[in-house]
């Protein structure tokens, strides 16, 4: 169920403080499938969270709002038309940008 961009913001954000709050060493991601961008796409095996979006313009502007104002890493806008799903996790050696 989608969720309003304000919640999937706080959301996120609690869980990268609880997680090791050093935005840096996060990457956000927007895409169709949120499991198959983190664990095939990235490597990711720890420390991720993802949340789905109402449409792809409010999860392009959650991941715009983590990259611009707390630097975190991620595309801008990146993904297509149908990406509603916001995924965050924390970088490491095995994890890919």
């Amino acid at each position: 169920m989608p969720k309003a961009k304000e919640e999937i913001i706080a959301s996120i954000n609690a869980y990268i403080m609880k997680k090791g709050g050093d935005y840096a060493a996060w990457y956000i991601g927007i895409g169709e499938d949120a499991k198959k961008q983190l664990f095939t796409v990235h490597h990711v095996e720890h420390g991720w969270i993802y949340e789905t979006a109402a449409t792809s313009s409010v999860a392009r502007a959650i991941q715009d709002y983590f990259v611009s104002t707390f630097n975190a890493v991620g595309g801008c806008s990146s993904g297509d038309d149908d990406a509603i799903m916001v995924y965050a996790y924390k970088m490491n050696s095995k994890t890919a940008p």
